[in-house]
């Protein structure tokens, strides 16, 4: 024999844990700043260059055709960016997470460069 009352006791505190979660997501209007978070954002062909983006997260974000010149993404997690044709000439990507990344060869070239001088 089942007691009755247990599904009207579970419904309230299924309520309230559901009111309470936060669910973390990316402003894609958010001012560049360190630690932000533009996963899954349209940043193409857009003027980024000499930004701090020191521990941000681009995951999943397009940036093809943009300037990153002399940025900082040390840190950062860039999985699965598109960064083809993007421009990134002295840009640091130290200890940056580049898993699946789409990148242009020219942006490779300046990875090795920017890796050799940095190591």
């Amino acid at each position: 024999m089942k007691p009755k009352f247990l599904p009207y006791a579970v419904l309230p505190i299924c309520a309230v844990l559901m009111t309470s979660v936060q669910i973390a997501h990316a402003d894609c209007d958010d001012r560049r700043a360190p630690g932000m978070d533009w996963s899954g954002c349209k940043k193409t062909n857009k003027m980024l260059d000499e930004s701090n983006f020191i521990g941000s997260r681009f995951d999943d974000a397009n940036l093809s055709m943009s300037e990153l010149d002399k940025s900082d993404f040390s840190g950062a997690s860039l999985v699965k960016t598109d960064m083809t044709r993007a421009s990134a000439t002295s840009t640091r990507f130290h200890n940056s997470d580049l898993t699946k990344a789409v990148r242009s060869e020219l942006l490779m070239f300046a990875l090795l460069i920017t890796q050799a001088v940095q190591g």
